[in-house]
């Protein structure tokens, strides 16, 4: 299971897509935080729209399925999304995500 965070350069929001389908709805979970679902209700993306808005799954669960297999991983993206910065040179080259280790866990490159 892949879970793909989207941050543009120079903005707060962010976009954490959980399945790549069809958005069938939208809801407004608070001021912030936008969940989309598919046909069946389930979670398939979460929008941040402020690095303040801290969302956990349980507020998440309140209002929507969210599946077995990504509810963990989901859970630890979550967790740690103010703490993802983006950077890019240019315009013309693409932004990367650099994420801060926790404790004594070194991060490796991909």
């Amino acid at each position: 299971m892949r879970i793909d965070i989207t941050r543009e350069c120079g903005r707060t929001d962010a976009y954490v897509e959980l399945e790549s389908t069809d958005i069938a709805s939208t809801v407004v979970l608070r001021d912030g935080v936008n969940i989309d679902l598919d046909e069946f209700g389930f979670v398939v993306g979460v929008e941040v729209l402020s690095p303040m808005s801290k969302v956990s799954i349980v507020d998440i669960e309140s209002v929507a399925h969210v599946h077995s297999n990504v509810r963990g991983m989901l859970t630890a993206v979550l967790s740690q999304l103010s703490r993802y910065t983006v950077t890019a040179d240019s315009p013309n080259v693409e932004s990367q995500l650099s994420a801060t280790p926790l404790g004594d866990t070194e991060l490796e490159p991909c």
